[in-house]
C-alpha cells in the first residue's frame, strides 16, 4: 500500500524545488482561430516512483504527456493555443500543478484566465481524463477526448496517499464522482475505453445513464484505446464527423485497426506513422543532447 511517507508523496527537497516550477507549458499553434487545447498528463507521466525516474523524465527531460501529439502538423494548425500541464505528486491534481496554483479550483482559474475568449478542447488519459472531463465540464469545453479516464475515484481510496488525505475536503469529496459534473456539461464528451478491461469497465457503468458519446474498444489494457497516431484526427475532426463515427460503432466493439482505416487516409496512414516516430526519436535525442 502506498504511503504519504513514500517518494514522491513524502516532500523530499526534490519534489518541493519542481512544485516551485510552474510544471505548464504554453505552445502557441499556426491557427488564427480562437480555439484552444488542453493536455492533462496522467499518474503514468514517470514510473518506477523513484527519485532516479523523477529526475530524468520530469527535470531532465521536462516531460509531459500528449507532447509529440501536440506537435503534429493538424493539431499545430487548428489550435492557436496549446497548454500541457502535469501533476507532479501523480494524485489526480488535487494539489494543483505548483505552489502557487496549488488546488484544482485555483487550476480552472487559471485555464480559464488563459484561455478566456478560446472554444476549447481538454484531452487526456487515466487520470489526465479524469481531469480532461473534470476541467472541461466546469470550463464548458467544447470537447472533450478521454481515454480510460475515471470518473469515480472512490475505488482509489485507501491506496493513494494524497487524495486519501484530503478525501474529507468538502470540494474533493464533492469531485470523488463526476456523474453530477459531467450532466451539467452542455459540449460533447468522447470517452474512448478498452472494453475488456474490468477497471475501466466499472468506470463506464458509473456514468452509464449519462449522454456520453463511447467508444468500446477491442482491448483488455487500460488506457489502450486507439492508436496515438489517430488522436490528432480525432481532436481536429468536424463534430458531424467524429458524431457519425460514434453512431457507426454504437453498441458494439470497435476493433483498433478498423477505427484506424476509417479515421486516416490511406496517404495519411502511410506518411503519419512514420512522421510520429521521427518526431519522437528526434525529441528524444534533442532532450538528451542540449537537456532541453
Amino acid at each position: 500500500m502506498n504511503s504519504i511517507n513514500d517518494f514522491p508523496w513524502n516532500r523530499t527537497e526534490l519534489i518541493e524545488k519542481q512544485y516551485d516550477e510552474p510544471n505548464y507549458r504554453i505552445v502557441n499553434g499556426r491557427s488564427d482561430k480562437k480555439k484552444a487545447l488542453v493536455f492533462f498528463s496522467s499518474n503514468g507521466i514517470y514510473y518506477p516512483n523513484t527519485e532516479k525516474e523523477f529526475t530524468g523524465k520530469i527535470i531532465t527531460l521536462d516531460y509531459y504527456d500528449w507532447l509529440n501529439i501536440g506537435k503534429h502538423r493538424l493539431i499545430r494548425s487548428y489550435f492557436s493555443r496549446i497548454v500541457y500541464v502535469r501533476d507532479i505528486y501523480k494524485q489526480w491534481y488535487v494539489t494543483g500543478i505548483n505552489r502557487k496554483t496549488d488546488t484544482r479550483a485555483k487550476l480552472c482559474d487559471f485555464l480559464r484566465d488563459e484561455l478566456k475568449g478560446y472554444d476549447i478542447t481538454t484531452c487526456g488519459s487515466s487520470s489526465g481524463g479524469y481531469m480532461a472531463a473534470l476541467v472541461g465540464s466546469l470550463l464548458n469545453a467544447e470537447r472533450i477526448i478521454d481515454s480510460s479516464g475515471q470518473f469515480d475515484l472512490s475505488t482509489n481510496l485507501g491506496n493513494e496517499p494524497f487524495l486519501d488525505f484530503m478525501a474529507d475536503d468538502p470540494v474533493i469529496k464533492e469531485q470523488l464522482s463526476l456523474k453530477d459534473i459531467i450532466s451539467g456539461h452542455t459540449g460533447s464528451l468522447y470517452y474512448f475505453y478498452p472494453a475488456h478491461n474490468q477497471g475501466d469497465i466499472v468506470q463506464n457503468e458509473h456514468i452509464s445513464d449519462l449522454n456520453v458519446k463511447r467508444f468500446a474498444m477491442d482491448s483488455d489494457r487500460h488506457n489502450r484505446t486507439i492508436r496515438p497516431v489517430c488522436f490528432p484526427y480525432v481532436l481536429t475532426m468536424p463534430k458531424d464527423r467524429l458524431d457519425g463515427l460514434q453512431e457507426k460503432y454504437n453498441g458494439r466493439i470497435i476493433g483498433e485497426a478498423e477505427f484506424y482505416k476509417d479515421t486516416l487516409s490511406v496517404l495519411n496512414r502511410i506518411t503519419d506513422p512514420v512522421l510520429y516516430n521521427i518526431s519522437r526519436v528526434y525529441s528524444y535525442a534533442r532532450k538528451r543532447i542540449c537537456g532541453r
